[in-house]
């Protein structure tokens, strides 16, 4: 995931603590409503851009899965969704 987050211009955020368990967080840029086409000099680079991984997304405030969801999958990500870990579970 911290790949696809550098990548995208984006930062992961990890935070432990002991008997409170781990959070991480991954913020990725805004995604607007129309995707905005940028077209490359070179072909090459701008395939070596596009993801071509399957990613599990798990995040319980449905318009951030969506907005997540639809940036990833703008940048050819395979994406599954799921609102929480137990929701996760069956998909991955």
């Amino acid at each position: 995931m911290y790949g696809i987050a550098k990548h995208n211009q984006g930062f992961v955020w990890a935070c432990s603590e002991p008997g409170m368990g781990t959070s991480i967080k991954i913020y990725l840029p805004c995604v607007h409503d129309q995707p905005v086409a940028v077209e490359s000099p070179d072909k090459i680079a701008g395939a070596a851009q596009r993801g071509t991984e399957t990613v599990l997304l798990v995040e319980d405030e449905e318009p951030l899965r969506r907005a997540t969801g639809q940036f990833l999958r703008l940048r050819g990500y395979t994406v599954l969704e799921a609102r929480d870990g137990i929701d996760a579970l069956p998909v991955s």
